[in-house]
């Protein structure tokens, strides 16, 4: 009886330990970039700088949430609950797969690895995106900065997805550091819409090249730019998203 008893917890354990390890795996596995990779995990193990996490550091006083003083800030009413991430949530389901708002619920300390679980491979990588946005915007307000509108955080995501595609095209060369998959956004975003991107020609030997581009939106008067600089080995000097569609020329200094 002690045999068989020890046998089958045994495997019980082997069993949780086994499911344990394909949930985390869930946040390191998918097209995200490497830094909101991170982002998911101190969002798993609740390491946010919450304003509940402050006050039970002795940091905050009170832990309401200062954009929608609705209820105490944890991580899942940063990104999910509170008004702002509501909003942009139920905005992005207009273009991009986004789980129901009946799997968008606290249900334990590990609702975040759950919820990874339920999700098909291929969502997770926007998911994760969408939450680090929210986070993202949350920082920006209550540091001070102006409140970003859900428009303007829709795009900022769509940009970002289009950086991750454009990077990922055969015709452009892999910058270091930015090798991630784009499993889910081939089956998003229709190549026709992607401007096409001609083949990198490195410079003189002795010369750095300065691929731009900039995007400018005159109904709101937004604008971004982007660089990436290389030498004639192709190394990455400097790097910012950006599609690579005009060029200029620098002499190296001292050569």
């Amino acid at each position: 009886m002690a045999y068989n008893l020890r046998s089958a917890e045994h495997a019980a354990t082997s069993s949780n330990f086994k499911k344990r390890r394909i949930q985390w795996s869930n946040i390191w596995n998918n097209d995200a970039p490497p830094k909101i990779k991170v982002f998911a995990w101190r969002l798993a193990k609740e390491a946010l700088p919450t304003n509940v996490n402050k006050k039970n550091r002795h940091m905050n006083m009170i832990d309401m949430c200062d954009i929608c003083g609705e209820g105490s800030e944890d991580a899942f009413h940063a990104v999910v609950d509170c008004q702002h991430s509501k909003n942009l949530i139920q905005a992005a389901r207009k273009e991009w797969s986004v789980p129901d708002d009946e799997l968008l619920h606290r249900n334990g300390p590990e609702w975040f690895l759950q919820l990874l679980d339920k999700l098909p491979k291929q969502d997770r990588g926007f998911f994760i995106m969408l939450l680090w946005k929210n986070w993202n915007d949350r920082n920006a307000i209550t540091h001070g900065d102006q409140r970003h509108s859900v428009e303007g955080s829709l795009r900022a995501l769509s940009a970002l997805c289009k950086t991750l595609y454009q990077i990922r095209q055969p015709t452009q060369p892999q910058l270091k550091g930015k090798n991630v998959s784009h499993e889910y956004l081939q089956r998003r975003m229709d190549p026709s819409n992607v401007k096409s991107a001609r083949a990198w020609v490195p410079p003189e030997e002795g010369w750095l090249k300065v691929n731009v581009d900039g995007s400018f939106v005159e109904a709101t008067g937004e604008a971004s730019a982007g660089v990436v600089i290389r030498n004639a080995a192709g190394e990455v000097w400097l790097a910012t998203p950006a599609s690579m569609l005009c060029s200029r020329r620098c002499k190296i200094d001292g050569m």
